[in-house]
């Protein structure tokens, strides 16, 4: 699944463009069972908000895939109808919660069956702010406009301290795990959000390839952007049971744009002219010595049809007229004869008998 990357139509000229590339993969659990990927990913906006969210369901839940389709509904729709800046953290929680109840019960579907976490981002393109808001394991990374090494913006935390435990949104206890942030992205490069099986980003492993992909982002390089999230969730995918999903979010900061450029643009026309094509290797085989070369034509045995050799690049070109040539008598081979004489051969042909041994003068203008 691929959420194509876009720009947004920013109001402001000091509110920076926003790209989304984003990707998601079921894990090798699913993979070889021929199993759905039970994570959901979600990008909405419109003239006042951008929304992106991601959501991971329960694999032991049989619900698990339409909870992290919900979840990601319930996401945007709280986000549309909302007005997230305003709201203390302790309402906004409350409001987030009765949405996704609502969105879980539209379902038809057993409300104890929808287990899964989720994360998303909410970005005003009116005034610069965003809010963060997670439930259960999915992370966020952020990262300065120069750059730097990303640091966590959410991650999965629970009061219980079990690294092995988590909760979802379903939960009667949610509110007190749920995580809210809130920041501008005026001073940002943008940010990854990730679902449990790529959470392997929160380390430091990673960090060149999260820059390149915010970076890529940032600077809309679509294709380019879009093959780095494809290699690293594959990496994940290939490398753990758990579906993997990554989003990441570009701002068109200035200097993201300067330095992304310089490090990550790929430059396809410059590699072209400097490096050959790989699949048409260009080689020049070294000049053989012209002594060489002679030595082997004597040790050669005339062909049934000779060859005309290369003329010595070292030996000017004596000029004689065809009838000085047929006058002072003829020792080369017919091939050696018509390369010499052949500059003087404008309306004229020389021929050769095997036969007889004599040449013949033709004037192409029918006289011979």
């Amino acid at each position: 699944m691929k959420l194509t990357h876009s720009t947004s139509a920013v109001t402001g000229s000091y509110i920076p463009a926003i790209h989304v590339t984003a990707q998601s993969m079921a894990g090798q659990y699913h993979a070889v069972r021929e199993q759905d990927n039970e994570d959901s990913i979600v990008r909405f906006e419109n003239d006042s908000i951008m929304v992106v969210a991601v959501s991971d369901g329960c694999s032991s839940s049989a619900a698990a895939k339409a909870a992290s389709q919900a979840s990601c509904e319930a996401s945007v729709k709280f986000a549309k109808t909302r007005d997230v800046w305003s709201t203390d953290n302790n309402t906004l929680k409350s409001a987030f919660l009765s949405v996704i109840d609502d969105v879980y019960m539209d379902t038809k579907l057993p409300y104890n069956l929808l287990e899964a976490t989720l994360l998303l981002l909410v970005v005003s393109k009116i005034t610069g702010d965003y809010v963060g808001i997670s439930i259960g394991d999915c992370s966020a990374l952020v990262l300065d406009e120069n750059l730097n090494k990303p640091e966590v913006l959410l991650k999965p935390y629970n009061q219980l301290l079990q690294s092995t435990r988590t909760v979802f949104a379903n939960n009667k206890d949610a509110d007190s795990f749920m995580n809210i942030v809130r920041g501008r992205v005026q001073d940002k490069a943008g940010f990854v959000l990730f679902t449990d099986g790529a959470k392997a980003l929160l380390d430091d492993t990673y960090e060149e390839e999260v820059k390149k992909l915010v970076g890529l982002t940032a600077i809309n390089a679509g294709e380019a952007a879009q093959t780095e999230v494809d290699v690293l969730t594959n990496t994940f995918q290939q490398g753990g049971h758990d579906d993997v999903s990554i989003i990441a979010v570009g701002l068109e900061n200035p200097n993201t744009v300067r330095i992304a450029s310089t490090l990550y643009q790929p430059k396809q026309e410059e590699a072209h002219e400097s490096e050959p094509a790989p699949d048409f290797p260009t080689i020049t085989p070294a000049p053989m010595p012209m002594e060489m070369e002679a030595e082997k034509t004597e040790e050669m045995p005339a062909p049934d049809k000779p060859e005309k050799p290369a003329m010595p690049a070292a030996e000017p070109v004596q000029e004689f007229t065809a009838e000085e040539l047929l006058k002072n008598g003829i020792t080369q081979r017919p091939s050696e004869f018509f390369v010499q004489i052949s500059p003087f051969l404008q309306n004229s042909l020389m021929t050769y008998s095997t036969a007889t041994g004599a040449f013949q003068f033709c004037d192409l203008s029918g006289q011979s």
